[in-house]
């Protein structure tokens, strides 16, 4: 059933290539949508069948937008993205790129310094990218380039995005059955205008002894979904082999805030 929701009260796609920013979930249930003609909206669902709001959302800076660009949540509750001049007829995606933070809560964008350590870089937005690691920090990537950057937040992670453990149980000889909640976490990590998908609304395992880590996939999701708040998740994961075979403190990890540690 499709139903026709209220009206946008920004312009958010260019005139000239129909283009978009990426959109996030945010921790407050708002979702942010980041436009390519400078302007930027939130979306508040209604919770039913009847339709959201919207309302405009702070322009970015220095007449800036984003024609196919990266964005982030990060840990601590912010957003990771950036932004190039606004397009026109002539150039449909302009150069040189600067990058952000953007605080939902104080309704503002910080410039920062952009990977390499200049102000800006002397690219368009729709080559670069993002992913969230499961260490917390944003993993900056860029098309034809074999250098990347890692961008480490300040703050501490979100405590209504932690996941929590209740059992795991051996159900192989090598798998394992998780149960828990908010598996999946809060949102849906790092997305993009229309072209890339790295979302991570999904559990990593961390393995912990001393000072080695290891990370371990996981699979049989009961759910995708984020911000489920109390309802159960399961998820199984296979120890690799050759793995130690010592005590470990186990995480589960989404979208880079980790669990409290578990004794495995």
């Amino acid at each position: 059933t499709w139903i026709a929701d209220a009206t946008v009260p920004v312009q958010l796609y260019d005139a000239f290539g129909d283009e978009t920013g990426g959109a996030l979930l945010l921790p407050d249930g708002r979702a942010l949508f980041l436009g390519s003609a400078g302007h930027n909206a939130y979306y508040t669902p209604s919770g039913t069948t009847a339709p959201g709001t919207w309302a405009a959302a702070p322009d970015f800076p220095n007449s800036q937008g984003t024609p196919d660009a990266p964005a982030a949540m990060m840990v601590n509750g912010k957003v990771l993205c950036n932004a190039s001049p606004v397009p026109t007829s002539a150039n449909h995606f302009p150069s040189p790129t600067t990058f952000y933070e953007f605080d939902p809560v104080a309704n503002t964008f910080t410039a920062i310094t952009a990977p390499g350590g200049g102000s800006t870089l002397n690219v368009s937005t729709y080559v670069t990218n993002f992913l969230n690691l499961p260490d917390g920090r944003i993993l900056f990537s860029q098309q034809n380039s074999s250098t990347y950057y890692v961008y480490t937040p300040s703050g501490s992670p979100l405590a209504s995005g932690k996941p929590a453990i209740a059992t795991v149980t051996q159900t192989g000889t090598f798998t394992y059955q998780m149960t828990g909640t908010l598996f999946n976490g809060i949102s849906q990590g790092a997305t993009y205008g229309d072209d890339w998908q790295m979302n991570s609304n999904y559990p990593i395992v961390r393995l912990v002894n001393g000072t080695n880590v290891y990370y371990v996939r996981t699979s049989n999701w009961n759910s995708t979904g984020v911000r489920r708040g109390s309802a159960a998740d399961t998820a199984t994961f296979v120890i690799p082999s050759g793995l130690p075979n010592v005590p470990y403190s186990l995480y589960v990890v989404a979208n880079g805030i980790a669990s409290d540690p578990f004794s495995f």
